[in-house]
């Protein structure tokens, strides 16, 4: 922000104004849309849920190659596991969590 905008302001204020434009446009749908807010939540989440693996696979790849990253960079053989670890787990839950299930039980 100091270099593109050519703005000179603590760290605090650039926090602030950057939270204030993010959660602005929240708070107007929240208003604008209060009984619908649930689907709209729950449709959110879902959509995260699809999105997720699009984050996490180049990730970890970038970060667990060495050419990418650099010696002094790269994750170890052993962080690399618990990574993809942890992902695989991650996406196999929200996957889960996408399947139609019967509430007739």
């Amino acid at each position: 922000m100091n270099g593109y905008l050519n703005l000179n302001l603590p760290q605090w204020k650039r926090l602030l104004i950057s939270r204030i434009v993010a959660i602005i446009p929240a708070l107007i749908i929240l208003l604008i849309f209060n009984e619908q807010y649930n689907s709209l939540d729950d449709n959110l989440n879902i959509l995260q849920s699809i999105q997720l693996p699009f984050a996490i696979i180049p990730l970890v790849t970038i970060a667990s190659n060495k050419k990418i990253m650099g010696e002094d960079f790269v994750l170890s053989k052993f962080y690399s596991y618990l990574i993809w670890t942890i992902g695989i787990i991650l996406m196999i839950l929200n996957m889960y969590q996408l399947y139609p299930r019967n509430s007739n039980s």
